[in-house]
């Protein structure tokens, strides 16, 4: 597979279409470090009737996108 999913997790590898893990290849998601990482999946790439939550990270700065409010209470306070 491609290095942004190495270590490649079956599981994830086996839920995503070919053709989805082409595009987000293609649009470079889940390369780079820090403020210019690009996330593999964001909030709008899954679909949910949940609350999704969007902060900016303390340490680099970058936008972490958070798919639960269990997620957002783990990652402390904004």
């Amino acid at each position: 597979m491609k290095d942004f999913l190495v270590p490649a997790s079956r599981v994830i590898v086996e839920l995503i279409k070919p053709a989805i893990i082409k595009r987000l290849t293609i649009e470079k998601r889940g390369q780079g470090s820090g403020k210019y990482y690009k996330p593999f999946l964001t909030v709008r790439d899954v679909p949910s009737k949940g609350r999704v939550h969007r902060r900016p990270a303390l340490t680099h700065g970058r936008i972490v996108h958070l798919l639960s409010d269990l997620e957002l209470a783990y990652s402390g306070p904004t």
